[in-house]
């Protein structure tokens, strides 16, 4: 989750992978079409008006999708006041906050001479957080501002009881009606603040997670609110923020969850339909099931691409996969850690650590050989076999294993190689193929191979492709799978190729077979797209956007303070796989760990999804490390 937005009668949240719309209670989540690509904040309004802000740009969200405003610069936070006029802090070459009316027709620079970090509405009154220049206030719309606080580096603002909170860099939290200190950090500022039945509910930054990362303040003491036992899955839970719900109640975005709500002084995961996960790998089994590890959320399968269950466990994938692989067998989930292996049940296997490969295990794929062993390429390309309780370093490097009837391909700089041992040299699997597929030429799937124009199955030409990049290949007994480098998809047989969907223009990491025969597509940018009819493929977003450019963009949605010291409201120190909660600062009170909610049904994981539109599903996964089917060039 990057921004959240709620009014009294829905709830947008932006994500790395697009926007999604629940209604006020949280019961379901969809995504939401209406939305430009990539929009970095959100807000919304009253008469069902919503906003969004990409870099570089302002739209306006209603029955039809406008951008309103070309920025130089970009729209680091959004705000909408009683009468649906929107309020924009805008940083960069022209920084200043931005007001444009609620129609969208009339824009204007409302505060100019300060560089803006966070904006708060309620009614006809505006606050403006700065980098450097303290607060300023405007009680008649955000038409025209004065200073409340002259000097500092304000980090968050929040409405909480009626009253106006406003956090500094500094560790302070100060009441503005009172002119009051509620509470100073050591090492640590507040990034977050909302209102939690009239309790501030605080998410901070600190120093090597000194300070718990997300706490409501009572008193003028922190409690501890602990992001654990949410499911199944132990590993640290660090928040992106947190909103006020209408109703009561706040919103937590969080980086392994999605979603989670606050309410009556415990969690409770409110999920249900939020797919908008950042996949580390997919792949397909022959019987149409689909299994992909979503970095940061852990496993999950489905056998219809659309109801995703989750997969896990203490035996299962971390939540920090590189890669998925269908072994023939089964699948493998290569992850921080090792092997998670998925037959009957879930089990592990030890990874190989990886000089200048800062994690436990530096493997990126993995597969099962013809003789049962294990093996696998390392983030440099290194070939390695498990034998016994440890790895063995191999002779060979390459880029991608994959299991080719009764042998165990690899695809290397000196073409495909049939491996047979660990020590010798390896010679070509398929010496006639010409030109010979060499490194990410070559995109294998058991017998079959694409690259250089042709597409051959166990040695044997099957027919020519268009010339260029294959993007992903999928293939069985009689036909194959093929996406081109302009975004086709074609069903190959040796009579030809012929497209079996309309081009994507979006990089397409995956395809391949539903149970059904249904095709899906897996795209770089978050979708899993399933043609329900030749010919038709159901568009991302309805919205067409002309990228802005804006240099060093991601510079701008970071606070300067927030790289003095390293603060961070990340886990301690000790390793990336399941790391232990900080502890509580001194003097804070602790509180009771809330109880673990009900087990959700298995209706999808909580970060990747279904939806509809046209003749597709829509399945909001983003596909960050290329699945087997796609050489490693994107990633």
């Amino acid at each position: 989750m990057v921004d959240a937005a709620a009014c009294a009668d829905r709830v947008h949240v932006a994500t790395r992978v697009g926007v999604m719309t629940a209604p006020a209670d949280l019961s379901g989540w969809s995504r939401d079409p209406r939305f430009p690509p990539d929009p970095k904040q959100v807000a919304c309004g009253p008469d069902g008006v919503s906003w969004a802000a990409p870099a570089g740009s302002l739209w306006r969200v209603a029955a039809e999708t406008t951008r309103v405003a070309q920025l130089n610069g970009a729209a680091v936070d959004l705000a909408v006041t009683g009468d649906g006029a929107l309020i924009a802090a805008v940083r960069g070459a022209e920084a200043g906050v931005v007001r444009i009316t609620e129609d969208g027709a009339s824009t204007s620079r409302v505060l100019e001479g300060v560089e803006p970090w966070r904006v708060l509405a309620d009614g006809a009154q505006v606050w403006v957080a700065t980098i450097d220049q303290g607060v300023w206030a405007s009680d008649d719309g955000g038409r025209s501002f004065a200073p409340v606080v002259k000097e500092g580096r304000a980090s968050a603002l929040g409405r909480v009881d009626g009253r106006t909170l406003a956090a500094f860099a500094d560790g302070r939290l100060v009441d503005l009606d009172a002119d009051e200190v509620r509470l100073t950090l050591q090492g640590a500022w507040i990034s977050g603040i909302a209102d939690a039945g009239g309790t501030p509910l605080l998410t901070i930054e600190s120093m090597g997670g000194r300070v718990p990362p997300l706490a409501r303040l009572e008193g003028g003491s922190l409690v501890d609110v602990p992001l654990f036992n949410l499911d199944e899955d132990d590993g640290f839970v660090r928040p992106t923020g947190a909103w006020t719900l209408p109703g009561g109640g706040a919103l937590i975005g969080t980086f392994r969850r999605g979603p989670v709500r606050y309410a009556g002084g415990s969690l409770s995961l409110a999920r249900a339909g939020f797919q908008a996960g950042v996949t580390g790998g997919v792949d397909g089994a022959p019987d149409g099931r689909l299994l992909w590890a979503a970095m940061g959320t852990g496993a999950y399968l489905s056998d219809d691409g659309r109801r995703w269950t989750p997969q896990h466990g203490r035996q299962g994938p971390v939540t920090d996969a590189v890669g998925v692989t269908w072994t023939g067998e089964g699948f493998v989930v290569t992850d921080f850690e090792g092997l998670a292996v998925l037959g009957q049940s879930w089990s592990r296997v030890d990874g190989q650590e990886v000089p200048q490969v800062p994690r436990r295990s530096g493997l990126s794929q993995a597969t099962r050989g013809p003789d049962g062993a294990w093996w696998a390429v390392d983030e440099r390309g290194v070939l390695w076999r498990r034998e016994g309780s440890a790895w063995t370093r191999c002779k060979e490097q390459g880029r991608r294993l994959e299991r080719a009837g009764d042998r165990l391909v690899l695809a290397s700089s000196r073409g495909l190689l049939a491996i047979e041992g660990c020590a010798q040299s390896a010679s070509l699997a398929w010496p006639d193929l010409s030109p010979q597929p060499k490194g990410s030429e070559a995109l294998i799937d058991g017998l079959w191979v694409a690259g250089g124009g042709s597409l051959w199955r166990d040695g044997a030409l099957v027919t020519a492709l268009p010339e260029g990049r294959i993007q992903a290949l999928a293939g069985r007994e009689a036909e194959a799978l093929v996406v081109t480098g302009d975004g086709l998809t074609l069903r190959c047989v040796p009579e030809g190729c012929a497209p079996v969907a309309a081009p994507l223009t979006a990089p397409v990491v995956g395809v391949g077979w539903l149970a059904d025969g249904r095709v899906w597509v897996a795209e770089a940018k978050g979708t899993v797209l399933v043609a329900e009819g030749e010919g038709s493929v159901a568009p991302w977003s309805t919205v067409q956007a002309a990228a802005a450019s804006v240099p060093d963009a991601h510079t701008l949605y970071t606070a300067p303070w927030a790289t003095e010291g390293q603060a961070h409201a990340g886990p301690p120190p000790g390793g990336p796989g399941h790391p232990g909660p900080p502890g509580p600062p001194p003097g804070a009170v602790s509180a009771p760990a809330p109880p673990a909610p009900a087990a959700e049904p298995a209706q999808g994981c909580g970060c990747g999804g279904a939806g509809g539109a046209g003749a597709a599903g829509v399945l909001g996964v983003a596909l960050v490390i290329l699945r087997r089917r796609r050489d490693r060039e994107v990633r």
